[in-house]
């Protein structure tokens, strides 16, 4: 969430990065969304917004990381 990522990016980077299986991810990603539904649908309109315009670094150069 750090990096503005959508639930696919998030399944997608933790089983790539972590060795955690998407379904894992999915899981717990749709338990927070039952327990706190107004921060993930601000949350989620938020990466909508981020990712209309092109930014001039990707995530992972913001954040200092390479």
């Amino acid at each position: 969430m750090l990096f503005s990522m959508s639930r696919d990016d998030c399944m997608r980077t933790l089983a790539e990065h972590a060795d955690i299986h998407p379904i894992v991810t999915l899981t717990v990603w749709e338990e927070l969304l039952k327990e706190n539904k107004s921060f993930f649908q601000a949350y989620s309109h938020s990466v909508s917004e981020n990712n209309r315009w092109p930014q001039e670094t990707d995530n992972a150069n913001h954040y200092g990381r390479t």
